[in-house]
């Protein structure tokens, strides 16, 4: 079609040129565009169409597979519900009844069917007899017959009757061997389905077993993980805390010695500005009573050593100043005898002086600032010189009885490493037994889980096989009350024993077909 368009374009185009220019280029492209149009709806459709057959192939092939695969279910669904059935009939108690019941029937019938034949041969003989002895007008012979005939009817109908029976007991043989074997086969199978279902249940225990284990194991992993970090952070916690305490005790003993500190150097400071108001002749005669007097040797040296650099600093300072002053004073006057009654240079002077004495104020603040920090240089100093002459004063009476001093000073530092050890010790017993009875915790809930899963799979496993008993045995008793219910229809019936068993047959697999259907 595209081709037989296409040239039909061709020649349309061809028949357009042919006409020359009389036609217009809109005309053209309109006329262009149309069976473009065209073209492109043909197309459209031969795609469609093509679609729709390349579908309905598919669809085809999918249905017919799809039938194959449901022939397949339900042929497997009927040989499974066979064999289900062939499995639970011979353990069925209503079975059994109904299959002696029918084997009493049968038997009944035989009886009857025995009884018919030998009275039928009976009539037969005696009519045959009643013709002969109506030929025959001889008494005493048709006597003979008649007795002879007697015999040999009991005869064959006793052994027409063994007959019946050797035939009775050899089809009651095979029917029964028959059975044996198709009990045999099913109980086989019932076996094997058994030791499959056994395996895949074991499989299933145990791949929950698995799961059940890893599961442990990882929450096991993850509390144990937990447990570590808690640790590592309660160890941190009371490191913290045990640094808190120890900063805090530093500090209140800082503070304590400063507070000290910053009293001793007020008396001190105190004493030294005292000293430095009163005359030189005064603080020597006090410095040489101080001296007789043998007072401590810290204090003494601290004094002296305030007094000294307080008395040097002044003592520059003093000297500073003269000197400035008398320049400003020889500059005064130079100026004087040159501007005699100039106030502006009076004016000047005294703010020079003013400024003058604003920096000497500055610096004898820098002093006082620069005494205040030698006095706590020496005062540290002096604490150390303290500090250890106290530890010689005690180690020379310590020497003098050297047993007891070190008694002492052992059990000074045990003291304290016990304590230290003693509340290291504590903190560990606390951590250890948290750590055991979170553990014990742990297996405890494992255990009880490992429990839990196996009760929950056996209770499955269980009412899964319940469910299916029940569901088998509900399907058995509905299709065997209707089959039973034919077959006592089809009882009274006046048919052969052989047809009455084929019959039987029949229904029993038409009921096993059945089995699988849904109810």
């Amino acid at each position: 079609k595209k081709e037989r368009n296409a040239a039909e374009v061709s020649c349309q185009t061809d028949e357009l040129e042919a006409s020359g220019r009389a036609i217009s280029a809109e005309e053209l492209d309109s006329r262009l565009a149309a069976q473009k149009q065209q073209l492109q709806l043909e197309a459209d459709k031969v795609q469609r169409k093509a679609v729709a057959e390349a579908r309905k192939l598919i669809q085809r092939e999918l249905e017919e597979k799809h039938l194959n695969d449901m022939a397949k279910q339900v042929e497997g669904a009927v040989t499974r519900a066979y064999s289900r059935w062939i499995e639970d009939l011979s353990s069925l108690p209503e079975y059994q009844t109904l299959l002696q019941r029918e084997k009493d029937k049968w038997e009944e019938l035989q009886e009857e069917i025995t009884k018919e034949k030998v009275s039928q041969a009976l009539q037969e003989a005696e009519e045959e007899w009643r013709k002969n002895q109506v030929e025959q007008q001889n008494p005493g012979d048709l006597q003979e017959e008649l007795a002879a005939l007697k015999s040999q009817l009991e005869q064959a109908s006793r052994e027409q009757a063994a007959l019946l029976k050797a035939e009775l007991a050899a089809a009651r043989a095979a029917w029964f061997r028959d059975k044996q074997q198709e009990i045999s086969i099913i109980q086989a199978r019932n076996e094997q389905t058994y030791q499959t279902k056994l395996q895949d249940q074991r499989k299933n225990l145990e791949q929950a077993v698995q799961e059940a284990r890893e599961d442990a194991d990882l929450q096991r992993k993850e509390l144990l993980l937990q447990l570590e970090a808690k640790l590592q952070q309660t160890l941190r916690t009371r490191e913290e805390e045990w640094r808190s305490q120890c900063e805090e005790k530093d500090l209140a003993e800082r503070r304590q010695e400063k507070e000290k500190f910053v009293s001793e150097l007020q008396t001190a400071l105190a004493q030294a500005s005292a000293r430095l108001l009163r005359p030189a002749e005064t603080e020597h005669q006090e410095a040489e009573d101080g001296r007789r007097t043998g007072g401590s040797p810290s204090e003494s040296t601290i004094t002296n050593i305030i007094e000294t650099s307080c008395r040097d600093m002044m003592n520059r300072a003093l000297t500073e100043a003269k000197k400035e002053w008398k320049k400003e004073i020889k500059c005064s006057l130079a100026r004087r005898k040159e501007q005699p009654g100039c106030r502006k240079g009076c004016t000047e002077s005294l703010g020079k002086l003013q400024k003058k004495n604003q920096e000497l104020h500055r610096h004898l603040e820098k002093a006082c600032r620069q005494l205040q920090h030698r006095i706590r240089e020496h005062k540290t100093a002096v604490q150390q010189l303290r500090g250890a002459f106290n530890i010689l004063s005690f180690e020379l009476t310590e020497s003098q009885r050297p047993g007891v001093g070190l008694k002492k000073r052992h059990q000074y530092n045990c003291g304290k490493s016990s304590d230290h050890q003693q509340n290291l010790q504590q903190g560990l017993e606390e951590m250890k037994q948290q750590y055991l009875v979170t553990v014990e915790k742990i297996r405890g809930d494992m255990l009880r889980y490992l429990q839990e899963s196996r009760e929950r799979a056996a209770e499955m496993i269980r009412s899964e096989v319940q469910r299916e008993r029940q569901d088998t045995a509900r399907k058995m008793r509905r299709y065997y009350l209707t089959c039973l219910q034919e077959l006592l229809e089809d009882g009274g019936k006046a048919t052969g024993a052989e047809k009455k068993i084929m019959s039987a047959a029949s229904k029993l697999a038409a009921m096993a077909k059945v089995l699988e259907t849904p109810v």
